[in-house]
Formats: structure tokens, sequence, C-alpha cells
């Protein structure tokens, strides 16, 4: 059995290098708690600090598997940027590894209570609310083919946030389509849901999931909500349109380096 220190070694190893993998270095955590053993641990010695969190969802055919529905990776501070409606943002991605544009509400999270959230404190505890984009990328390029192991360990397969437009935290989300459009072709449309389904929902998972982890989030911090219109696979060189109809658009531009 490969151990917790190998893989969080070899995946900083080829974030670091900016080297391919061609597979998952070693033996696959069996459980989502190891594969968090790995995350926890690259965190530590990474030498960046953690500026963002993002929020995932497991694939609904895999939930039943891993025992859980969403999922969770950092953001360092080098990878989180912000912009106003019609910019263009730059984002690095990993040369040879997976890349993907996923439209995404952005909480911005204030002071949160000595216990675990539930929706009826987000109006409370989310500062601000925005519209955004994560970057998902990985030196793995089949890192979500392999699952959400691979994925939890490999920092949730993220490479950076973009912090968009300030909208209403009142926000009515089934009410705005999201779509991205990469080099002319929509990708995906669709709006987001209410309740769990919710970006807020994802703000209660992160915020109990890293309070369980002993993970204390300071006041400021973003929380990239989960993919809307779905997880869209990008190359170098992309320019993706990204439009949160009524409430704003950017373009983002991938670069593999």
């Amino acid at each position: 059995m490969t151990t917790i220190a190998a893989i969080s070694d070899a995946l900083m190893t080829a974030r670091k290098t900016r080297t391919a993998l061609a597979d998952f270095p070693g033996d696959l955590p069996k459980t989502l708690d190891e594969a968090y053993a790995v995350q926890m641990r690259s965190v530590g010695l990474f030498g960046k600090a953690v500026a963002g969190w993002k929020v995932g969802g497991v694939h609904p055919d895999l939930v039943s598997t891993w025992n859980e529905t969403r999922m969770a990776g950092p953001a360092f501070d080098d990878t989180v940027h912000s912009c106003k409606t019609g910019d263009t943002v730059v984002m690095p991605i990993y040369p040879g590894g997976f890349a993907a544009v996923e439209a995404e509400y952005v909480a911005v999270i204030g002071t949160l209570p000595d216990r675990d959230v539930t929706l009826d404190d987000m109006d409370a505890v989310v500062d601000s609310l925005h519209i955004g984009v994560e970057v998902a990328s990985s030196p793995m390029k089949e890192i979500n083919n392999i699952g959400p192991a691979a994925i939890v360990s490999d920092f949730g397969n993220n490479a950076g946030i973009i912090i968009g437009p300030q909208i209403d935290k009142n926000t009515d989300f089934p009410a705005h389509d999201v779509s991205v459009t990469i080099d002319g072709v929509l990708a995906g449309k669709k709006p987001s849901g209410l309740g769990d389904k919710s970006p807020y929902g994802a703000v209660v998972f992160l915020i109990n999931h890293l309070r369980a982890k002993g993970v204390a989030l300071t006041p400021g911090t973003p929380i990239a909500t989960g993919a809307v219109s779905g997880v869209h696979s990008a190359d170098d060189g992309s320019r993706s349109h990204v439009v949160f109809e009524g409430l704003g658009d950017f373009y983002v531009e991938l670069k593999a380096q």
C-alpha cells in the first residue's frame, strides 16, 4: 500500500515541476478520509498560503461508493484573481494534464460561529456573493476519470478561482441561466438550484467539512461553490466566455505553463 506521504510527495512534485502524470502515483486511497489526509499533508508542505477553497460534486453514480455528495480542495494565494464584467483573465494550467473551465458562484465569508452551520445561517455567514469561475487543472490528465479519491488527493483538481462582480446575496439562482462558451462553441447552459442544491448548500458543506478537519476559515475567504453548467474541458490557448445572464460576464483564457 502506497503511503500517504509518498502519494503527497509525488503529487506535490508533479505540480511544482509542472510535470504530467500518466496515472495516479501509487495505490488509490480507499476512502475520502484517506484522500483528505493526503490533501491536508500537502497543504502543510506545499509552501504556499491557502487563500480560498473550492467545492465540487461527486458524480451521482459514485455517491454510494464514497458516501459523499461533495468534495473540497484549496486554492492558493497566487491563483485567486478578481475581475470586472467584460474583463479577460488569463489562467495557467498544467501542460499535458487536465484542464476545465467551471462557471461558479463565489461566496466570500465573514465571521463564523463556533459551531456547524446550516442554510439558515447563510445571510449572517456570507459577507458577499459574486459570479465567478473555478479553473480545474491537474498534472493527471485522467484525474476526473480516476475519480473522487484522486481529485481530493490532488488539491481538489484546483488551479485557481476567479472572483467576478458582486451580486445580491438574495439572488434567485434558478432565474439566471449560467453558460460557458469555449472558442465560440456553447459548452453548457443551466441555472443553479435552491436549498441544498444551491451555492449556499456548498458553503454549508465546506464550512462544516473544514471545521471537522480543524481548519479555521478567516473572514474574506472565497469559496467557489461548484460548477453550475458543468465541468467543461478546455485546451491550452482556449478562450471561454462565461455568462451569468442578467448578472454579468467575463472571459477566461487558458495558458499551459
